[in-house]
């Protein structure tokens, strides 16, 4: 499953009710990391789509990026099918990251 786009808050409090299981990417366009992480995190999203896969710019959206309370990017916030945060994984650790998609699939 491609990964969604999120554009303001309202989308993604729906998005997260879904029902599936979902990892959020929080980035930003100036952030060498995530442009590191960008094509990582789109292939496992490929790789898994039963896992909802969401990207959020905190640039354009400074809404989720505080009721989240992101403050270093990029984070990656996961949910379980209820939409019940189980993990956040702060950096450009693309181990942890990779392992949350295979214990979610």
């Amino acid at each position: 499953m491609p990964v969604q786009h999120v554009s303001n808050l309202a989308a993604y409090r729906q998005a997260l009710k879904s029902g599936k299981p979902t990892i959020v990417d929080f980035w930003a366009a100036w952030c060498g990391p995530c442009k590191m992480m960008k094509p990582k995190f789109e292939a496992l999203a490929q790789a898994h789509p039963s896992i909802q896969c969401l990207s959020v710019d905190v640039d354009e959206c400074g809404d989720v990026a505080q009721a989240e309370s992101i403050s270093a990017m990029p984070t990656f916030i996961v949910y379980d099918a209820n939409g019940n945060q189980i993990k956040t994984i702060v950096g450009a650790d693309l181990r942890s990251l990779t392992d949350m998609f295979t214990r979610l699939a």
